[in-house]
């Protein structure tokens, strides 16, 4: 069976509930523990893209962990590279067959599946499902924010490739990066300034 074919086969769960508006909070304060959502603040919903920590923002644990179950995944499915935005995910997927399959899921659950040919590529640089911390995008985005002394809208995104070291980069709009290992702790600071 074509991984494609099985992908297709798939119905996709029905988009989440949306949740009451939240109330504000007091900014991010570091987390405590390890709990589900640990120190992720309450944000209020806005309208418009999502930005920062927003309720919405797929950059917030419990959002990003929504965006990866809504990926299909059948058997032999593995992450080759994660981009995450507080207003869309984007996954690059492996077949089995070695064919790349490219997963978009937006903040309001929209989902979007590109497919194409591909050769196979070493499972050395892919990764299952399991291995993504939901915690990460999160914690290396606050990290970095705070080091450059920047709010959270600051953030561009965030790119896990797991080739090599498995590292998440996180893109500030001021040009400025920095690297934080898969658990989101930052390790490394690149400076355009």
């Amino acid at each position: 069976v074509d991984v494609i074919d099985a992908i297709d086969d798939i119905d996709d769960p029905s988009p989440a509930t949306p949740e009451a508006p939240a109330t504000p909070e007091a900014p991010a304060t570091p987390e405590s523990g390890d709990g589900p959502d640990a120190g992720e603040p309450a944000a209020p919903a806005l309208s418009g893209p999502p930005t920062g920590f927003r309720s919405d923002s797929l950059l917030l644990r419990r959002n990003f962990r929504a965006a990866l179950d809504r990926i299909p995944t059948t058997d032999g499915v593995r992450i080759e590279m994660i981009r995450v935005a507080p207003e869309q995910v984007n996954a690059i997927l492996r077949g089995r067959d070695g064919g790349r399959i490219i997963v978009l899921v937006g903040s309001d659950g929209s989902l979007q599946r590109i497919t194409s040919g591909g050769s196979r590529i070493s499972s050395d640089r892919t990764a299952p499902f399991s291995s993504v911390n939901t915690a990460a995008p999160y914690r290396a985005a606050r990290s970095a924010a705070g080091r450059s002394r920047l709010p959270a809208s600051s953030v561009n995104y965030l790119l896990y490739n797991f080739a090599g070291s498995r590292a998440w980069n996180v893109y500030l709009k001021n040009g400025d990066f920095y690297q934080a290992d898969a658990r989101g702790r930052i390790t490394r600071r690149f400076s355009t300034g």
